[in-house]
């Protein structure tokens, strides 16, 4: 069967129609968003929270936002 990249399920690893794209990993794990969520709670602006996380300050945002949920 040939895939959408071209070639066979040999060419992509053997993995064939097994291998399901499920989107791209999340920036941060639930243990980093309930620290930055408690580091907000307790005064620290969501922007240097984010710089301390290695993220922008969007990527935190939608992360609490989405946990409100």
């Amino acid at each position: 069967m040939a895939h959408a990249l071209g070639g066979d399920a040999q060419a992509l690893g053997g993995l064939g129609d097994a291998a399901i794209y499920t989107g791209r990993a999340r920036a941060l794990s639930e243990a980093d968003i309930e620290r930055a969520r408690a580091r907000v709670a307790a005064g620290v602006p969501k922007a240097v929270a984010a710089r301390n996380l290695g993220v922008h300050r969007s990527t935190l945002h939608r992360a609490l936002s989405r946990q409100a949920e």
